[in-house]
């Protein structure tokens, strides 16, 4: 399973979704973490500190999208209200995102993501 953790981009949003502890914990079980290159500054954890427990840092946004089967934010679109569309654009059919997402505050969000018909 490979878990990707990209930078909050919400205006004022310093948190990340995993310390390097939790990094560290999940890497243990092995599973694979791949970081966007910054994501955990804003929090007080350089890249080297997730590097040294186990992840792997992308560059691209893009890769980790592309790459991940979860993607882990704190505010995802829906809550990320400023530029969340952009992520959304970069999901995958079948991929998981855990974050927050305020469906009843961003209805039109959640209806982006609502699957249509019956499969």
């Amino acid at each position: 399973m490979i878990v990707g953790i990209p930078r909050e981009t919400k205006p004022g949003e310093k948190r990340v979704a995993m310390s390097p502890a939790n990094v560290k914990f999940w890497c243990d079980k092995g599973t694979q973490i791949l970081l966007e290159g910054g994501a955990g500054d804003s929090a007080g954890f350089p890249d080297a500190d997730y590097v040294a427990v186990g992840a792997k840092i992308c560059p691209s946004r893009t890769e980790i999208f592309a790459t991940a089967d979860i993607i882990l934010q704190v505010q995802s679109f829906g809550a990320n209200n400023v530029n969340g569309d952009d992520d959304l654009a970069l999901l995958r059919k079948g991929q998981v995102v855990a974050g927050m997402m305020d469906p009843l505050g961003s209805p039109q969000a959640a209806q982006k993501i609502a699957p249509t018909g019956a499969t």
